[in-house]
């Protein structure tokens, strides 16, 4: 099974207004289009907005500012719900090299990640998906869908009315740029009806990334399964990454892969708890799967959590729009640097 499926999730409608082109500076596109706009789409506790701080850079305690489609910031209560940490306790127990007892229950000793969802309102009928919602300094703008549940018609409209609407729009800054779909591995059935409704849709212009969040849950999952096949704690920590990985490959990945408009990408996230994990695949996968240059330069420019993405795209911008002999200086002044690299990727 490939790392990524390349076939886009777009409509056959074509008729929508084309991202603009032309060589911008990021300055230009900064000035055109200040803000990049995710829609992102999934189950309460589904991580979505732990992961929403950390493409924004913002600390954990901070709170979302929110505003509705005319602008206006709304005063909602941002409740977090407590989630287990599954890599925590994955780790806890294997830590614990093979003591008695070590049944695979919640323990005290993981902590919990009590910032794992996004949900300005808990009442049904003041939620909006036209809502606007961001962090302090940051140029995100984020669209959240409760998640289209079961395959709810109504929900599935909402979120086919909102794409199709902002795809009509003429101005880069009012359309949607990218959509994040969310799937918890810690649910019963990760891949359920409203992921294969949803699939069913066309996006236009708009491509998808499927996130499989907490897939450490999937990994305590085989754990277990190799300790009741006799096992023992240590041969079922090492073994259980490679299981949980074989069985998505095998079992849930090809769902989606399957589908009449499948992902674009997609891209597994883990300990979401950890201070030190950024996301930063999730951004690679994100500007891999754009191709409008403005957009790139956009996106890349927005992110916080990738100094990476920033470093090659810098360069490649300057490879493309400056003479060769301004080339050749950038090339001989970083080229003393240890971590300097030749990247025909990137350079050419």
């Amino acid at each position: 099974m490939s790392a990524e499926n390349q076939g886009a999730h777009s409509s056959s409608d074509r008729n929508a207004p084309p991202f603009r082109a032309g060589a911008l500076s990021p300055e230009e596109i900064r000035g055109e289009c200040p803000q990049f706009r995710i829609l992102i789409i999934g189950k309460a506790n589904a991580g979505k907005t732990t992961i929403l701080r950390k493409v924004c850079n913002a600390k954990p305690d901070a709170k979302p500012i929110i505003y509705d489609a005319k602008g206006n910031e709304v005063v909602q209560e941002v409740s977090p719900e407590p989630t287990k940490s599954f890599e925590s306790l994955f780790k806890f127990l294997r830590r614990r090299k093979g003591r008695s007892g070590d049944a695979l229950v919640p323990s005290t000793d993981a902590p919990n990640n009590s910032t794992d969802v996004l949900n300005p309102s808990t009442e049904r009928g003041k939620h909006d998906i036209e809502y606007q919602l961001t962090y302090a300094g940051s140029n995100f703008i984020f669209h959240d869908s409760r998640g289209i549940e079961s395959g709810s018609e109504d929900e599935l409209k909402i979120v086919k009315e909102f794409i199709q609407k902002r795809e009509q729009l003429v101005d880069l800054k009012d359309q949607l740029h990218v959509i994040w779909y969310c799937v918890p591995m810690d649910d019963h059935r990760p891949i359920s009806g409203a992921e294969k409704a949803f699939f069913s849709l066309g996006t236009g212009r708009v491509p998808v990334v499927l996130i499989f969040t907490k897939f450490d849950a999937l990994e305590l999952k085989c754990y277990s399964e190799l300790r009741e096949q006799g096992k023992s704690h240590e041969e079922a920590s090492i073994q259980a990454p490679g299981l949980a990985n074989d069985t998505f490959q095998d079992k849930y990945l090809p769902r989606v892969q399957r589908a009449k408009f499948p992902p674009k990408t997609y891209v597994c996230l883990s300990g979401l708890d950890k201070e030190d994990n950024q996301c930063s695949e999730l951004s690679e996968k994100t500007m891999n799967i754009l191709d409008d240059d403005i957009l790139i330069n956009l996106f890349v420019s927005t992110q916080q959590n990738n100094l990476d993405l920033c470093i090659k795209q810098s360069i490649k911008y300057v490879w493309k729009t400056e003479a060769l002999s301004q080339m050749l200086l950038v090339y001989q002044i970083i080229a003393v640097f240890p971590n300097f690299w030749y990247s025909q990727e990137v350079c050419g």
